[in-house]
């Protein structure tokens, strides 16, 4: 979603960059984005621009108004398959294959690559500080500064279970907590300044999740997160009760979930090139 909550950016296989009004369901514009696969997109927090990642390893910022190239970004070996933006947007970071390059935005340049030391990165979530990244590992969440672009350390996932992966992570707005959604089902919450796990998400009885954990997102207040596993649903938790308090169905597999900026609505994308939009006023996020 746009800071304002006007527009809803959406990409997809067929190289193409969308930009939808959620309200009526609008295409706004469109422009070729890539040549194959858009994996990634990211909206600048304060100005009308937008990022995207592809597998040609390209970065592009797009004038969100006028959907004109303003940059292209180089520098990946392989295709790009995650962005974040700093919260104050002077900082976009981007992973594919097992590299990290941080860029600056206004600037547009590269400040530096990271290796992330890993055969394959899908997930990387900068906190609201702006000084720490966080990224899949094979067995954790590891965290790095971003300002120098060394590995601080590595959060082992508090699970018995052998081989676990870690597919997604996200800071929450306030940059108090962490979560990382696994292939064992399960979301795991750790309090982000002391490094200290807090409690786990779907580890049994009525709150298990049936498939792994592909995508996950805080809502703006921090309140509620939603959960992605690898079939048509998205999982609503209230995060202080530990609660899950809705199951949204749709009709094919998701592949992304973003909340409005506002709360009220939590946009969904399928692997079947559609986007839903659901009241998420009724979950209690107030």
């Amino acid at each position: 979603f746009s800071p304002d909550g006007k527009a809803l950016a959406a990409v997809g296989r067929d190289g193409m960059v969308k930009l939808w009004d959620p309200t009526s369901g609008k295409n706004i514009t469109q422009w070729k984005g890539h040549s194959g696969f858009v994996n990634a997109v990211a909206i600048h927090p304060k100005e009308a621009l937008v990022a995207s990642g592809g597998d040609d390893k390209l970065v592009k910022l797009w004038d969100a108004k006028t959907g004109r190239n303003v940059a292209t970004l180089k520098g990946h070996t392989d295709g790009v398959r995650c962005l974040a933006v700093s919260s104050d947007g002077n900082t976009l970071v981007s992973g594919g294959g097992n590299s990290i390059i941080v860029w600056d935005v206004p600037k547009r340049k590269q400040i530096r690559t990271i290796n992330a030391g890993l055969s394959f990165l899908q997930s990387l979530a900068v906190r609201s500080d702006g000084n720490t990244l966080a990224t899949n590992g094979s067995d954790g969440v590891m965290l790095w500064n971003l300002k120098t672009g060394k590995a601080i350390t590595t959060l082992k996932v508090p699970s018995k279970a052998p081989g676990i992966r870690v597919e997604c992570i996200a800071f929450s707005p306030d940059g108090s907590r962490l979560v990382a959604g696994t292939d064992t089902k399960q979301v795991f919450v750790w309090d982000a300044k002391t490094r200290k796990p807090l409690f786990t998400l779907g580890a049994g009885g009525g709150d298990m999740v049936r498939e792994g954990i592909s995508v996950i997102v805080f809502s703006p207040n921090g309140k509620l997160l939603a959960a992605v596993p690898i079939e048509p649903i998205v999982t609503i938790w209230n995060v202080a009760s530990q609660r899950r308090v809705a199951t949204l169905t749709a009709r094919a597999t998701l592949s992304c979930v973003a909340f409005s900026p506002d709360g009220k609505s939590v946009a969904s994308g399928d692997t079947y090139n559609n986007i839903k939009l659901w009241d998420a006023s009724q979950f209690g996020s107030k």
